[in-house]
C-alpha cells in the first residue's frame, strides 16, 4: 500500500466518522447536561468566568461558541448549538493526519489514523454540545505543536503550541494538570 492509497482509505474512513457524528447530532435527543448549560449559558449569554454560576458545567469556549451560533441560527433547532463541537472535529482529525504523516510505514499511519477516529466513546463527544470535542481537538493541536517543537526548536511553533494549549484548557477545565504539564514542557 502506498501513501497515496493510505492518504484515501483514511480521508474516506474521516468523512465517514464526521458524517456519523453530524448524523448523531441532529438525531439524537438533547442530554440533561446540554439542557443545563443551553439555560444557565448559552442562551442567556452568561458564561464568562466570575460572572456566571460556577459550575463545571460552563465549558467557556463551548459556551461561547454555542452562544454564537445561538444568536446567528436561534434555538429552533439544538443542532445548531452542537454545531461547534460538530466542526471541531474536523480540526481533530487535521492533527490526527498531522501527527501520522512523519511516519514511515504507511500501515502505522492508516491503523493509528483509523483507530484515533473510530473509538465510538471518543467520537460521542463531537456531537454534544459539551466543550469535550473542542477540548479534544485543541489537546491535539498543543501535542502536535509540542512533538514539532521537539523536532526542531522554533518560536513558531511553541506560540502555536501554547495558543491551542490556552484552547483546549478554556474548552475543559479539568485539563488543567495536564495544561501545567505541556507548558512546562514548552518552557523547558
Amino acid at each position: 500500500m502506498n501513501k497515496k492509497q493510505t492518504n484515501y482509505i483514511s480521508y474516506g474512513f474521516g468523512l465517514v466518522v464526521f458524517l456519523y457524528i453530524l448524523f448523531r447530532a441532529i438525531y439524537i435527543a438533547p442530554y440533561q447536561d446540554e439542557i443545563v448549560s443551553y439555560h444557565l449559558y448559552i442562551a442567556s449569554g452568561k458564561f464568562q468566568p466570575f460572572y456566571s454560576d460556577l459550575s463545571a458545567n460552563n465549558h467557556i469556549l463551548n459556551s461561547l461558541f454555542a452562544h454564537l451560533c445561538y444568536l446567528i441560527f436561534g434555538s429552533s433547532y439544538f443542532l445548531f448549538i452542537r454545531l461547534p463541537n460538530v466542526l471541531s472535529f474536523i480540526i481533530y482529525y487535521y492533527f490526527v493526519i498531522k501527527i501520522t504523516d512523519s511516519f514511515k510505514s504507511n500501515v502505522l499511519i492508516l491503523s493509528l489514523r483509523l483507530t484515533l477516529i473510530s473509538s465510538i466513546y471518543l467520537i460521542s463527544f463531537f456531537s454534544l454540545a459539551r466543550g469535550y470535542g473542542l477540548s479534544f481537538s485543541f489537546l491535539l493541536g498543543a501535542l502536535y505543536y509540542l512533538k514539532k517543537t521537539m523536532e526542531t526548536l522554533k518560536l513558531k511553533y511553541i506560540i502555536w503550541g501554547v495558543l491551542f494549549s490556552n484552547l483546549f484548557l478554556y474548552s475543559n477545565l479539568s485539563l488543567m494538570i495536564l495544561y501545567v504539564a505541556i507548558l512546562f514542557i514548552f518552557g523547558f
